[in-house]
């Protein structure tokens, strides 16, 4: 199920608890994300305490083919995170221009002419 297809089904069935019996790293990914977002739709601390949090179980077997998808798809999440907070880390900065702002300021401004060391 699509990102989107998922967050508008969560929406209308509401639930409090989930339980998968087919582990798709993400649909547990919009999973979270209906959780944060129906958590910070809340108007008052009165309503998120009367809000029930959500639960989420997931099924798997042990040593079976599904378990060993769902762990392959999260340690390639996890690597692909890893490589780019990496890549963050040895991206050049931006050059200042004479007016100091960046070029992704300019960008915003729609208004680029500076470059990138």
């Amino acid at each position: 199920m699509e990102g989107v297809q998922a967050h508008l089904m969560l929406q209308d069935l509401a639930p409090t608890h989930i339980i998968l019996y087919d582990a798709d790293l993400a649909f547990v990914r919009a999973i979270e994300i209906y959780s944060c977002l129906r958590n910070n739709n809340s108007n008052s601390q009165e309503q998120q305490q009367q809000q029930q949090q959500l639960r989420l179980y997931l099924t798997l077997f042990e040593a079976s083919a599904e378990e060993k998808t769902f762990l392959k798809s999260v340690e390639r999440e996890q690597s692909s995170f890893e490589r780019l907070i990496h890549h963050k880390k040895t991206m050049p900065l931006p050059v200042y221009t004479l007016s100091g702002t960046t070029q992704e300021m300019q960008l915003a401004n729609n208004s680029a002419s500076s470059t990138y060391a």
